[in-house]
């Protein structure tokens, strides 16, 4: 058996979607800022063993491509997808989240900052100076502890986070095509922005999937306009330009294409989004230097606009985004107590600190209605049936 040493991190079968005949495609470089053509799909998205020597999770990997491959031709003829076939989208979406070189490297620098930060607030409370030998002790532990093969099973692990979600696939009638990247799913959450959890409620994860198809996976409890449908025929080129620029935003090294013309032309402000969401660190913390609180999140992929798929309905826009609670999709005790009292708890705050209220740039009366509604639209959303 040939030692297979070229890893695809985005798998060979998905980038042929976006080739011509002779197995070729542009690549735009995002560093240079340079269009290359003529490049072989093939020598794209991967790096030597990536996921390990033993071959363990190459071989595993291969025969998922196999099934997923599959789906995608059907998802190109537009056959009836099965129960199985939604199974396998879904499973594709999050294992190639995982798999790519830049999540492993987002992973290593959360993981870094989260033991920098930990190791900081114990050498605060022994009383000891945090030097640059400690701080290399954290990172070196960091690099060591995060792999490809680890954020694999971290995908196996939240697949079932995705079950509950609807499935829609998208045929862009246009004369612009889509584009991809080497990081091509995008999750996002119009409800809450900042918010970008498997469980939570307002998810919607979508990629391309051929010059003219975008599936998208969606909580059709808070969006609803494409329920009940498998595929969906629209003519919006302005909404193929957005798509395409999140994939600008994502991407971390290229963005590849059938067309050159369609990976050029981003405006000031995709690139502006993009830079943003490179330089946002991947933790924050909160408290004196002794006692903090670290909160970690998954890779933000920011960028404004309003898509098809994900439109609001007023009962949903209406609620300030100060009091938007990206809540669990199923219903959880603990939540909906904090969201009983949340009302009662920030206006103590605000009685304490009245600065609160002038940095939200609402009323006292606004608060409170945003937060009551907050509860109520989470309450009917936890007791709505799928049709």
């Amino acid at each position: 058996m040939p030692d297979k040493k070229k890893h695809h991190y985005v798998p060979k079968f998905y980038l042929k979607e976006f080739a011509n005949d002779k197995g070729e495609f542009t690549v735009f470089n995002l560093k240079d800022e340079k269009c290359i053509e003529a490049v072989p799909y093939k020598d794209q998205c991967y790096k030597n063993y990536f996921y390990g020597k033993d071959g363990i999770w190459e071989e595993q990997l291969g025969e998922m491509e196999t099934k997923w491959g599959i789906v995608f031709a059907k998802i190109k003829e537009k056959d009836v997808l099965l129960e199985a076939d939604l199974k396998l989208i879904k499973q594709f979406a999050v294992y190639q989240r995982h798999r790519t070189f830049a999540e492993n490297e987002y992973e290593k620098k959360s993981r870094e900052s989260m033991i920098i930060e930990c190791g900081k607030m114990l050498y605060a409370n022994k009383g000891w100076v945090f030097d640059e030998e400690a701080e290399k002790i954290c990172k070196d532990r960091a690099s060591s502890e995060i792999t490809p093969a680890e954020n694999l099973e971290e995908a196996m692990n939240v697949s079932k986070y995705l079950d509950d979600l609807d499935v829609v696939v998208i045929n862009y009638n246009t004369s612009s095509e889509l584009i991809s990247s080497d990081v091509p799913v995008i999750a996002i959450n119009p409800f809450h922005q900042l918010t970008i959890g498997y469980a939570c409620m307002g998810i919607i994860l979508f990629f391309p999937v051929s010059r003219h198809q975008l599936v998208v996976i969606y909580d059709g409890k808070m969006y609803s306009r494409f329920r009940n449908k498998q595929f969906m025929d629209i003519e919006d080129e302005t909404e193929v330009y957005h798509l395409n620029a999140f994939q600008y935003v994502s991407a971390e090294t290229i963005l590849f294409s059938y067309r050159a013309d369609e990976l050029c032309g981003f405006s000031d402000s995709v690139k502006e989004a993009r830079d943003k969401c490179r330089n946002k660190k991947p933790i924050s913390t909160l408290g004196p230097e002794q006692n903090k609180i670290i909160f970690s999140g998954m890779r933000l992929t920011l960028y404004d606009c309003e898509l098809s798929f994900g439109q609001l309905s007023h009962q949903y826009r209406r609620i300030p985004f100060t009091c938007r609670e990206a809540v669990p999709r199923q219903w959880d005790e603990g939540w909906e107590r904090k969201l009983n009292i949340k009302e009662q708890v920030i206006m103590a705050i605000m009685r304490e600190k009245p600065e609160i209220m002038a940095d939200s740039g609402l009323t006292k009366k606004d608060l409170k209605l945003g937060y009551r509604r907050m509860a109520s639209v989470a309450k009917n959303y936890w007791n709505l049936q799928k049709d």
